[in-house]
């Protein structure tokens, strides 16, 4: 059997479609000294509120261990707050602080802008339909996942 070629290998291309749409946001994190999964978490803690971190971690894909190691200097920089569940003390829920909506509100209009560029360059129908197709996939390979239909050894390629 041969592998496919490297142009049609689809968590290279998810990864490069990523690496090209991240180079419109970067210099705006940056301005605002703030990392791209550091601005997930506020971005998340702006739309949802207040969440526990195993809620958080999966709505942002990012790992717990990472945003484990990342809350605390998010924390010391006032731009979140942490506390415990009041009736399950292993919970440990997050919210924006103060300074952490002040930020959010900074950047939200600039980020806006952004994706508007985004969406002029590529088309606002064809970032629809990506939008479309990307759900179409996570949930296809959710529900084969939890259904435990795996592919066979014989068709996983990457």
């Amino acid at each position: 059997m041969t592998m496919r070629p490297l142009e049609k290998s689809l968590p290279l291309k998810l990864l490069l479609a990523r690496e090209a749409v991240m180079e419109y946001f970067r210099p705006h994190l940056k301005q605002h000294d703030i990392t791209e999964q550091q601005w997930r978490v506020i971005r998340a803690l702006a739309e949802f509120g207040e969440i526990d971190i195993g809620t958080l971690s999966k709505k942002i894909a990012l790992l717990m261990p990472s945003l484990s190691r990342m809350l605390p200097d998010l924390e010391e920089r006032g731009l979140i707050r942490r506390r415990k569940h009041q009736t399950d003390a292993r919970t440990v829920l997050i919210s924006l602080a103060p300074k952490g909506k002040t930020l959010f509100d900074e950047m939200r209009d600039h980020s806006e802008i952004i994706y508007r560029d985004i969406q002029r360059i590529a088309g606002r129908h064809a970032l629809k339909a990506l939008h479309g197709s990307l759900n179409h996939l996570i949930a296809a390979l959710d529900t084969a996942r939890a259904t435990k239909k795996t592919p066979r050894k014989d068709e996983t390629r990457t």
